[in-house]
């Protein structure tokens, strides 16, 4: 899957590879403002999301996921580097949510294969849309498998 990447997908899985260890740090942890964002994101998209699973492409290290799933959702998420996943799975644990509520996935977004395999009330994508080498290919493939619901969110940070 990952190993046929092309060269605009390498490299931003490469930058976000390095940036996960300090990624928390600068927009989460110690950003008080960007919790605030998330927390209002989801109270904003709670009004549209229309069953109890979600899927989230592009989730880095997971705080979006981590709201949805303390909400009750059954999450999936998608990310493309590898230690944004790790880091996920680190901020999964920290958070007290159950484990059993997430499932993440290191891959490409615009790889359907990765939709095959569960049907999702929802689709969301959280400030990464703007990063995916082929945002249309993305949408086909949510189309494709008749997730109606995608909703992209982006913030300026």
């Amino acid at each position: 899957m990952l190993h046929q990447l092309d060269q605009s997908k390498k490299i931003i899985m490469e930058h976000y590879d390095r940036e996960s260890n300090i990624y928390d740090a600068t927009r989460f942890v110690e950003n008080a403002w960007y919790r605030r964002i998330n927390e209002e994101a989801f109270n904003i998209l709670r009004k549209y999301l229309k069953g109890k699973t979600v899927l989230e492409l592009g989730c880095g290290t997971g705080w979006f996921i981590i709201f949805c799933a303390k909400k009750g959702f059954h999450c999936t998420a998608i990310d493309i580097s590898p230690q944004m996943i790790e880091r996920a799975k680190k901020n999964i644990s920290r958070s007290g949510v159950d484990p059993r509520l997430i499932r993440l996935i290191q891959g490409d977004v615009e790889d359907p294969s990765l939709y095959e395999e569960e049907s999702y009330d929802d689709v969301i994508c959280i400030k990464s849309f703007a990063f995916f080498p082929n945002p249309v290919k993305v949408v086909r493939n949510v189309y494709l498998f008749e997730y109606f619901m995608c909703l992209c969110c982006m913030f300026v940070y």
